[in-house]
């Protein structure tokens, strides 16, 4: 029979020098799985013939299981959302019943009767219901062992680690610059932008490894804290401590001039970002307002959100764009804010108390963000919950972390690469997202200064950053081996 379309293996078998034409799918086998002609003739898998099926359909076999491991999750996904639910109208009857016990009062005999029984009540259930809960998670511990070893999870998370990421400096190529407060690149990392703290933008070409100042542009007032470039035509944003936003053009590989100047803010500008068809800037300051501007014929402020009461430390947008986190650094909360489409507004949707402050939060997907709270050695994953939509704390990771004074650093998330780049003090730590959803710390890079700046490119390839002590601008690129 000629088989379309398969891959080309050699039997791995002593003696065995023809391709691999034939797989074995059934449950019970034990032998080795993949067979040739030469192992179909000495017998093998000759007790199950039923379940051997020609190589060409190894593809859409791996795809069906592919589908059916997704389905397998989701399933697991609502069952486990439907006991956190029940787990959590169970604590608030709890702390209800709390709150009736620590105001109760030696009032009246009807009341202290009530409080004696339901006290004896108390005391034969709670021990019922621990041993119950207890139960439940030791066989969910339990199962998940035992899934585990079946299925070998641990071997597939141990080849994905074997894909080290490592980000190696490369020497010669530093450039040394004072007082750098911003970095962005183009898609393509054909340019990178500066923004200094003495009002200024500089334009620097870099191709072969090599930076090349090639325009500098004077036209804030102010320190520049931020610097948006677009991906989709060559312009950018920045904005300043003058408290405006400015767009920028570059037609015909021309120098960048001026397009437009957004005005608006009632200080500087502290964050900037933009939603992937580039028609909406959404701008964080230091009056503790969020911005969104929509562009026409020109830009417009068509919303402010004023619920925050310090400088804006972070915005993030989710993979639909239809969530924004926004936090402020003193305000100890993170504010959810959904896109109505109908009424083509922003709203807020949930405000999550902080235990600590944090100047850092990153959306790594849909429906998950990242939380770096101040000089902790932990970082937070909030999940959103599907049920009541809501997001909640799920875990906490360990990174590198050393004390000092927190420098802005805008967090970036490459999805291609499932890797986050977040500042802790003055580490740089480059965290890898696993496929079970753990966060691993894959690199950390140690700095003599809190004073960092710098970004990770768009295709994960280069880091680049500015620290207060050395006064660099260094380069690293990627270096991903298999061990």
């Amino acid at each position: 029979m000629e088989n379309q379309n398969e891959p080309q293996f050699r039997c791995p078998l002593k003696n065995h020098s023809k391709n691999i034409d034939m797989f074995c799918f059934d449950e019970n086998c034990k032998q080795f799985r993949l067979s040739c002609q030469d192992c179909y003739k000495a017998g093998f898998h000759i007790d199950h013939q039923n379940y051997v099926l020609w190589i060409s359909e190894l593809n859409k076999v791996v795809q069906e299981q592919k589908r059916d491991f997704s389905s397998f999750i989701q399933q697991i996904e609502q069952h486990i959302n439907q006991l956190n639910f029940q787990f959590c109208q169970f604590k608030e009857v709890l702390y209800f019943k709390s709150d009736e016990i620590n105001s109760f009062k030696l009032e009246s005999p009807q009341l202290i009767n009530q409080f004696l029984s339901f006290s004896l009540q108390f005391q034969k259930e709670k021990q019922l219901i621990l041993n119950y809960v207890k139960k439940i998670n030791e066989n969910l511990k339990n199962i998940i062992q035992q899934f585990k070893n079946n299925l070998q999870l641990k071997t597939i998370n141990q080849e994905l680690k074997s894909n080290k990421i490592n980000y190696q400096l490369m020497e010669g190529n530093q450039l040394y610059e004072n007082h750098i407060a911003v970095i962005a690149l183009n898609l393509d990392n054909s340019i990178m932008l500066a923004g200094y703290q003495f009002s200024q933008i500089k334009v620097f070409s870099f191709k072969n490894g090599i930076l090349s100042l090639i325009q500098t542009l004077n036209d804030h007032k102010f320190n520049v804290q931020s610097l948006y470039f677009m991906k989709r035509q060559n312009s950018f944003i920045s904005g300043s401590n003058d408290k405006t936003i400015i767009v920028w053009n570059n037609q015909n590989s021309q120098q960048f001039q001026i397009q437009q100047i957004l005005e608006g803010h009632n200080s500087g500008i502290s964050q900037l970002i933009m939603n992937k068809q580039e028609d909406l800037i959404i701008s964080g300051s230091h009056d503790g307002t969020i911005k969104f501007w929509k562009q026409q014929k020109r830009w417009n402020c068509y919303q402010t959100f004023s619920q925050h009461q310090s400088s804006i430390f972070f915005i993030s947008l989710n993979e639909s764009e239809n969530l924004l986190i926004s936090g402020s650094g003193q305000d100890n909360h993170i504010s959810i804010i959904q896109y109505q489409a109908e009424e083509q507004k922003w709203i807020l949707m949930q405000t999550i108390s902080l235990e600590m402050k944090g100047a850092r939060v990153q959306f790594i997907g849909e429906n998950q963000f990242t939380f770096q709270p101040y000089k902790l050695d932990k970082i937070h994953l909030y999940t959103k919950h599907s049920l009541n939509q809501y997001f909640f704390k799920t875990q906490e990771f360990n990174v590198k972390s050393s004390p000092g004074f927190e420098y802005p650093f805008t967090e970036k998330w490459i999805k291609s690469k499932s890797l986050l780049v977040s500042k802790n003090g003055s580490v740089i730590n480059l965290i890898k997202v696993t496929l079970n959803g753990e966060l691993i710390t894959e690199q950390s890079i140690e700095f003599k200064t809190c004073s960092i700046s710098g970004t990770l490119s768009d295709d994960g390839m280069y880091l680049f950053i500015w620290d207060m002590d050395s006064k660099k601008i260094q380069i690293r690129k990627l270096q991903q081996n298999k061990f």
